[in-house]
């Protein structure tokens, strides 16, 4: 009998069993040998069909059939076909449910089945399925990955907690929808017990602002469920001693990239810094300033994204060792890009629009390793048709002068090349146009000036009654310049 109805054993005989039996067993007059049969009997034609039913349709193994009885005991004296299926039956049609999909939910939650489908689970479904304006598609996804959202009290369990939630992190309704459907577990957490004392360590620990707060928790929503003294403290205080961060750059690291505080320092940053820092020969401090410089390294594998990626790189480029350490501390953002979806596309655009060799590419590259972190549609092609248009040059002269000064792909277009052409266009006013664009893309560090300062200088000029031509034949004269002013100053009020 134990073999067929084994959560019997979980019974206390002295409490549970023994009364039963000898009340019926006195009730009835019946002997030993005939109590025995009754209870085999009632086993075989009441209980053994409804689990028979029940396991059949949900097609569950004998082992999540067990699960089932010891979690929802109950179920033993359900009738499947007016009290079980009908559940079933919604709660599939509703949310269009495959029949696996019912299995993975029924066995996750066992207690949906005890839910009065009127009074609990479609006024639930439906009311959250209204408050946070779900689409029926959205609403099924949130079920499967929170299979208890179904047997809570929408008005005693999920509505104060969403309410508290958007309240708290000032989250519009299109901001709560998302992050109900990217971290589903929230619902049914109670704010004030769970959710809100971890929002409060989190912000004292790193002392962030409450917007701050609000950027950290939306980035890396998944944060909300975690324990702070389990999970969150632990990874950072490890994630600090290992790189020997500041409590500043821990903090910043964090507004970063928010999802460092979800890994594990055993699991996740450890093995791939350590891994990188023998990988490209890194001092402890090139690897805290190679990490601080690109912090989604903390959330990658070395061997599975990391070192491919580097490999190819060095290779399609054909990089020693010792050049290929010096283009990732020089440009850390590099590493974690994919190869074939980030940088050869990129290396293609440029050698095809330039119609360069292999070797000129390799040049043009490694002398600016910033263009490999470019859009190069959205943001170097436009540079490149620009100074073409502008200047008039070919193709051959436009690379001549990207590798005379390859910072005129890293300068942005809109801030800092054409304000500035505007400006020494201005100072060459005098001469044909032609010769003052001759002039001003023969020397193309002047087009690269930051154009604040560029123009503060021009101002500075104007004030002195200095010619602005000071400033193109004297371009890194500017303390020379200072330091002529002042003593120009001193000398008049004397």
């Amino acid at each position: 009998m134990a073999l067929n109805f084994p959560e019997i054993i979980t019974y206390s005989f002295d409490n549970n069993i023994r009364p039963k039996l000898n009340v019926a067993q006195n009730h009835l007059l019946l002997s030993d040998g005939e109590m025995l049969k009754v209870v085999l009997l009632s086993f075989d034609n009441n209980i053994r069909p409804k689990l028979n039913v029940a396991q059949n349709h949900l097609l569950l193994s004998d082992g999540e059939m067990l699960k089932v009885v010891l979690t929802l005991p109950e179920i033993l004296c359900y009738d499947f076909d007016g009290t079980i299926n009908p559940i079933l039956k919604f709660l599939q049609d509703h949310l269009n449910l495959s029949n696996n999909e019912l299995r993975e939910i029924i066995v996750s939650s066992p207690l949906i089945i005890s839910s009065y489908f009127n009074d609990n689970i479609n006024p639930t479904l439906k009311s959250l399925q209204d408050h946070l304006n779900l689409s029926n598609p959205q609403l099924r996804n949130l079920t499967k990955l929170n299979q208890q959202i179904a047997t809570y009290s929408f008005d005693a369990n999920i509505k104060p907690t969403l309410d508290a939630l958007q309240s708290y992190l000032k989250l519009s309704d299109n901001d709560l929808q998302k992050l109900m459907l990217n971290v589903p577990k929230i619902i049914g957490l109670s704010f004030d017990d769970n959710i809100k004392p971890t929002f409060e360590m989190v912000q004292s620990y790193l002392k962030l602002s409450d917007r701050e707060l609000r950027r950290v928790i939306l980035h890396m929503p998944y944060n909300i469920v975690l324990s702070f003294d389990g999970n969150i403290r632990p990874a950072m205080n490890a994630l600090q001693d290992h790189l020997k961060l500041s409590d500043e750059q821990l903090r910043e690291a964090v507004l970063f990239n928010p999802k460092i505080i979800g890994l594990s320092i055993d699991g996740n940053i450890r093995s791939t810094t350590n891994a990188l820092q023998d990988f490209l020969i890194l001092t402890d401090d090139e690897l805290k300033n190679t990490v601080i410089s690109n912090l989604k390294i903390l959330s990658l594998s070395f061997d599975d994204n990391i070192k491919p990626n580097l490999k190819a790189v060095q290779s399609h480029l054909q990089l020693s060792d010792k050049e290929l350490r010096k283009m990732m501390l020089d440009l850390p953002q590099i590493i974690g890009l994919s190869f074939g979806g980030d940088i050869r596309p990129k290396i293609i655009l440029l050698q095809e629009y330039f119609e360069l060799s292999d070797d000129e590419v390799r040049m043009m590259v490694i002398s600016q390793p910033l263009l490999i972190t470019k859009n190069i549609n959205i943001i170097i092609i436009p540079k490149l048709k620009w100074l073409q248009v502008t200047f008039d040059l070919d193709r051959k002269q436009l690379m001549q002068v990207i590798l005379k000064h390859p910072p005129l792909l890293g300068a942005s277009l809109p801030y800092t090349l054409v304000p500035n052409y505007i400006f020494w266009r201005d100072v060459f006013n005098k001469i044909p146009e032609i010769e003052a664009k001759t002039e001003i893309i023969r020397v193309p560090q002047q087009l690269t000036v930051r154009h604040k300062k560029l123009r503060a200088r021009g101002d500075l000029c104007d004030v002195k009654d200095i010619p602005r031509m000071f400033l193109w034949e004297n371009p890194y004269a500017l303390k020379k310049l200072t330091k002529w002013i002042k003593t120009s100053e001193r000398n008049e009020s004397r």
